[in-house]
């Protein structure tokens, strides 16, 4: 009798460890309170176990060798468990390295250029070179697979993201770095999409620089035709649709989608430079301080945030 309470007692803990676990990827939660949660429902489930594994032993005198195994498998589960909840702080910095060596490896960059020969080789002229490039991402071309907004997602430790569907496991780029990655990984969101872009044209002899908009959470690009920056967005291309993601207004963001706050360009030698002015209107606001008495106030500091920018002016 002791034992089946026990046996249900264990039932009782894994249907509570499954129920919390599902709730958490439905919610949404992130952080160390789902983990939190997560670790006390393991530890209920642990404890009822070996429990009805005392109980067991003591019921039936189970040989040594068996009480050896369920040891075994015990510390095998305790480990498994440390590495899940452990696995935030190892990880990152493995897929980082693993990244890196990639990244800086020649066969990578032969890859690349091979690919870009292959694309853009019977054209020589800027803009014939930028459309072809734009085509390799394609929604429906098969090259990369767009994560942005797929929902299944089962794990997330960033930058590893890991889907019930394809591309089922996506190691994504750290702080812009490393874009090089993104010929192996061939998945992302517009940030992959906007620096692969930039490395695809760079190698194509093309002047272009990725475009960036922390604020509104977009990134695309800009090639240098005929002397004029040309917008490109690798992200929408969908052809099926008529859409190639070439040569798109300067107003397109700001007008079909979100207000901009600030936005920046970063060129393939790292060099940033500020190009809000070419997606949405700038103006002066002047402030002017006054005390009770309406009389003017000096020294006053004033902080001003955007989206993403922070000035701060005396």
């Amino acid at each position: 009798m002791e034992l089946k309470l026990h046996l249900l007692r264990v039932l009782f803990a894994l249907e509570i460890c499954l129920l919390a676990f599902i709730l958490i990827k439905l919610s949404g939660i992130e952080g160390w309170l789902p983990r939190l949660i997560l670790i006390i429902c393991f530890s209920l489930l642990v404890y009822e176990a070996c429990e009805m594994r005392n109980t067991i032993e003591t019921e039936y005198r189970i040989d040594l060798n068996f009480k050896e195994m369920i040891k075994i498998r015990s510390v095998i589960l305790l480990i498994a468990i440390l590495l899940f909840f452990l696995s935030p702080f190892y990880l990152p910095p493995i897929i980082k390295h693993h990244v890196e060596e990639y990244t800086q490896s020649e066969t990578a960059k032969s890859n690349l250029h091979r690919l870009v020969s292959d694309i853009t080789g019977e054209y020589n002229d800027e803009a014939n070179k930028t459309k072809a490039i734009l085509r390799w991402f394609d929604q429906d071309s098969g090259d990369i697979n767009n994560i942005y907004g797929k929902k299944h997602l089962l794990l997330k430790i960033y930058p590893l993201h890991v889907y019930a569907d394809k591309p089922y496991i996506c190691v994504r780029l750290i702080k812009h770095e490393n874009p090089l990655w993104v010929l192996k990984s061939r998945c992302g969101a517009c940030e992959e999409y906007a620096m692969f872009f930039m490395e695809m044209a760079n190698v194509a002899n093309l002047t272009v620089r990725s475009i960036h908009d922390h604020g509104e959470d977009h990134n695309w690009d800009e090639v240098l035709i005929d002397g004029k920056w040309t917008v490109v967005d690798p992200s929408i291309v969908n052809l099926k649709n008529n859409e190639t993601g070439f040569n798109i207004s300067q107003r397109f963001y700001e007008e079909e989608w979100w207000n901009i706050s600030y936005v920046f360009a970063l060129y393939p030698n790292g060099t940033k430079e500020d190009v809000t002015y070419r997606y949405t209107n700038l103006g002066n606001l002047t402030i002017i301080t006054l005390d009770e008495n309406k009389n003017l106030v000096s020294n006053v500091s004033v902080q001003i945030f955007s989206n993403n920018h922070a000035t701060k002016k005396s």
